[in-house]
């Protein structure tokens, strides 16, 4: 979650040319890599839901109803930012619509780990055929968020964590063959991001304008009904690739192997950095509003070197803060009920 609001804060607070640190270009190199992590992180936490549900038929209904506000939600982000794109509105519209999707599928196949696992086997190879072939597909692999390789992603954290659980020696087994493939395909490079690793590639989607610039929906609309022309202009997007991928895979089900077994033992310490990941939707859309607040800064102070790195701190920290009040709000409430 800091990581992306270290990347949004690049972009909307914008350090002047020349003067984004190395920290913040390592960040951006990065930047494809975090929304790949959401994913599995999805993944790993529908499982967790799914093994503590005692009704799962009424468990896949609300992860049903809850994909499609994700969806909606992800639908008027996109119109508020970029406009009626067509078919872009409905099939390609942010990491909020591939998280509803992957929802989706994980409620299809929530009774077996086994058969999620095969499913998000089947899927990643569909889209390594795809990559391979240069085959490029809106809303598969290409466009602004496609699906690939996010929907793969969470069947296989899903089934993996199903398959795992209450069986210690397989966690043991998995941990040490996460580990080692993990370092293996580092030493093979697949573990290095950015443009000139390999591991990363840029997919184009052609936008509709009206002006020089995209400056925002609303606008765009305006314009299309008042009868001005438009005109395509490419934009890109990135993503990794399938070798990465892998690398990711397995790094991040060792992290988060990791992490739970500290958090189990250090819940103090861990409860409150995992706070905005807990209000993960909440917190998504609000810390736009936060880092926005930041354009009011004079132009001097905005396109300092270290300004994004403030503002990055002081949206976190203070989301941090108002979501543990929040929480304890609630908890003296139940206790006075």
């Amino acid at each position: 979650m800091f990581a992306m609001t270290c990347t949004h804060s690049l972009r909307i607070v914008s350090p002047g040319k020349g003067l984004v640190p190395s920290l913040g270009k390592l960040l951006m190199d990065w930047e494809p890599v975090i929304p790949t992590v959401f994913t599995l992180l999805l993944g790993y936490g529908l499982a967790i839901s799914a093994s503590r549900s005692t009704d799962i038929s009424a468990w896949k209904a609300r992860q049903r109803q809850r994909a499609l506000w994700l969806w909606l939600l992800s639908s008027a982000l996109f119109f508020f930012r970029f406009g009626p794109q067509w078919p872009e509105l409905l099939i390609s519209t942010g990491i909020l619509q591939c998280l509803a999707i992957a929802i989706l599928a994980v409620s299809v196949v929530a009774s077996s780990g086994g058969l999620a696992v095969g499913w998000g086997i089947s899927l990643f190879l569909a889209w390594t055929s795809m990559e391979g072939s240069g085959l490029h597909l809106d809303g598969l692999n290409q466009g602004s968020f496609p699906v690939f390789p996010y929907l793969p992603y969470a069947l296989l954290s899903f089934g993996a964590v199903r398959f795992l659980a209450g069986h210690p020696w397989r966690q043991l087994l998995s941990l040490l063959v996460g580990t080692a493939a993990a370092f293996w395909m580092r030493g093979l490079g697949w573990g290095i991001t950015g443009f000139a690793s390999g591991n990363v590639v840029l997919n184009h989607q052609t936008f509709l304008l009206t002006g020089t610039d995209l400056s925002d929906g609303f606008t765009l609309t305006r314009d299309l009904f008042l009868g001005l022309p438009g005109h395509d202009v490419m934009l890109s997007f990135w993503h990794t690739l399938p070798p990465f991928a892998l690398f990711l895979l397995a790094a991040c089900a060792v992290a988060v192997f990791l992490v739970s077994w500290l958090a189990d033992r250090l819940p103090k310490i861990i409860q409150p950095l995992s706070l905005p990941g807990r209000h993960s939707l909440i917190y998504y859309v609000t810390h736009f509003v936060g880092l926005g607040a930041f354009l009011l800064l004079p132009a001097s102070l905005r396109s300092a070197p270290w300004t994004w790195l403030v503002a990055s701190g002081s949206v976190f920290l203070l989301a941090t803060l108002l979501f543990f009040v929040w929480e304890r709000f609630q908890a003296f409430r139940k206790v006075l009920s």
